[in-house]
């Protein structure tokens, strides 16, 4: 698996994660899924997700699709 760069993966407007491979060891780009989008793919356990919705939103466990953080 090729080496995946902080910079590389914001010119393709991903999120970079230090430990997303399966193994923990390797950084990943992960496809930033944005607001009203479906994240459903997130919530399978067991595999590392190759998708993670946008900074500010999270997914909903019921639509399946991200949304807003609301605090408080």
């Amino acid at each position: 698996m090729p080496s995946v760069s902080r910079d590389a993966c914001k010119d393709k407007n991903g999120i970079f994660n230090e430990h997303g491979t399966y193994c923990g060891c390797c950084p990943a780009c992960l496809n930033k899924i944005a607001e009203g989008q479906s994240c459903g793919i997130t919530l399978l356990k067991g595999v590392p997700p190759k998708a993670q919705c946008a900074p500010g939103l999270r997914c909903d466990t019921t639509s399946h699709t991200c949304v807003q953080i609301v605090i408080g």
